[in-house]
């Protein structure tokens, strides 16, 4: 009752209630989700989200990112700071006036800045840079690619579930067939008018169908085992999926070339062949001579010199020399230009150079290979789901004829016209239906799943 409740007790059941959420183990989690029925969008999402592919491919594209970082960055000149200080004792150089100097203790500073900037090169930087953001869109499709992979391998595992699940009924469903008859002929066996080995032959089919079954909740568990392994879940002997909408094949005809165009692995070909140009022209800009820009100032100190004074009279006086003006007296600065030209360097450069044309040609062939692919991938798809439908529509024929002969036979046999032989083997005939008819179910749906997936990256 609320109004038994403090304020202080209704403070102490929300900490109970939030320390509890916050200690809930995964497993707790996971018996609580245990009831879902998840759907093949839901399945597809979760991949996406914790599939370990897809995970490896965002850190290949974070890769590229800092690869596109240090292309930019290749045009900024480098700038380095040094500052040095030295502690010596006994006859030491003094750096400042190039002296030996016997001292006790001594220290010596020196620092400077320098900026150095390469003015030509070929060319290289721009290429450099041009070939990062191409590898960072590779990485994109890359993972377009592997999105696009496995939802379809996500697909084929799920409806590889269901077509288990329903060999499953398929297989319980000819057991209950055969118990009922079993118990008919255990009535007709007490009264006499039917002997015990018919009764002993429909027991042994009733164990292999029993067998049957077995088998097949062992291909449903390793169905689901495939399937949450795609979607890196542990929890696979409780995982439910729900029957999809089954509309069949979509009728509008696919742009082939549209299609292929817009395959992320097609596109990936693609841009593989403009990196390689761009690898060609990094090679031959490592022939070209290299120009750079340096500038410098440094200065120094030391605690041994001291500075000299000459009075009017013509003797030197020495005072000492602070830290400032010594930094202000001996400060330099510097500016040079570089050049340096490739003579011999062993064929190396020449080598590489042609390498990259070789590379650039193979990636030409690649691409011109994979729409070959795609295009006779796309075509046997389409292929596959006309036969598919053809062959799905034939076995609901096929089932619905068993259903009917099974059911016109199960009755003459109760009369006693037919024998058993007859009747069982319409029994195996109507679960060859109901099989084929699943398979055929099934295999109609992932193939035209296929299609609308490519359909849908137009």
């Amino acid at each position: 009752n609320p109004k038994n409740y403090s304020l202080k007790g209704w403070s102490n059941m929300l900490r109970r209630f939030l320390l509890a959420l916050i200690f809930m183990t995964p497993a707790v989690i996971e018996a609580a989700n245990a009831d879902k029925v998840w759907t093949l969008d839901e399945c597809i999402r979760y991949a996406e989200e914790h599939n370990i592919n897809i995970q490896k491919q965002a850190l290949s594209m974070s890769q590229e990112e800092l690869f596109l970082r240090d292309g930019r960055w290749a045009f900024v000149p480098t700038v380095l700071v040094s500052s040095i200080h030295t502690v010596s004792t006994g006859r030491v150089l003094d750096p400042t006036t190039y002296q030996f100097e016997q001292t006790n203790l001594t220290g010596n500073n020196s620092s400077s800045i320098s900026s150095e900037i390469t003015i030509f090169e070929g060319g290289q930087k721009i290429h450099v840079l041009n070939k990062a953001k191409l590898s960072l869109r590779a990485a994109i499709l890359k993972d377009e690619s592997v999105r696009f992979n496995l939802r379809l391998n996500v697909t084929a595992a799920y409806m590889d579930v269901l077509y288990s699940k329903e060999q499953v009924f398929i297989a319980t469903l000819s057991a209950s067939i055969i118990e009922a008859q079993v118990a008919r002929l255990e009535i007709l066996h007490n009264v006499g008018r039917i002997t015990e080995s018919d009764i002993l032959q429909l027991r042994s089919q009733l164990f292999a169908v029993q067998n049957d079954i077995a088998m097949a909740n062992r291909a449903l568990q390793l169905a689901r085992l495939s399937l949450c392994d795609l979607l890196e879940i542990d929890d696979y002997r409780s995982f439910e999926v729900a029957e999809p909408d089954f509309r069949g094949m979509i009728e509008a005809d696919i742009d082939l070339d549209a299609a292929i165009d817009n395959h992320p692995d097609y596109r990936l070909a693609i841009l593989n062949q403009e990196i390689s140009t761009i690898n060609l022209k990094i090679a031959k800009s490592s022939l070209y001579p290299r120009i750079s820009l340096s500038a410098g100032y440094g200065s120094s100190f030391s605690d041994a010199r001291r500075k000299s004074i000459v009075e009017q009279n013509g003797s030197v006086r020495y005072e000492p020399y602070t830290f400032l003006q010594q930094y202000k007296d001996n400060a330099s600065a510097y500016i040079s230009i570089g050049l340096s030209v490739p003579i011999l360097t062993g064929m190396t450069m020449n080598n590489s150079v042609k390498r990259a044309r070789i590379a650039t040609v193979e990636a030409e062939y690649a691409a011109i290979t994979m729409r070959k692919q795609l295009r006779k991938k796309i075509l046997q798809a389409q292929i596959d789901c006309d036969t598919a439908r053809d062959k799905y529509l034939c076995a609901q024929e096929e089932a619905c004829y068993a259903q009917e002969a099974q059911r016109q036979i199960d009755y003459k046999y109760n009369l006693g016209t037919i024998d058993y032989l007859t009747w069982y083997a319409a029994v195996v005939e109507l679960s060859k239906a109901r099989y084929s008819l699943a398979e055929a179910k099934y295999t109609y749906y992932l193939k035209s799943e296929y299609l609308k997936t490519v359909v849908s990256s137009l």
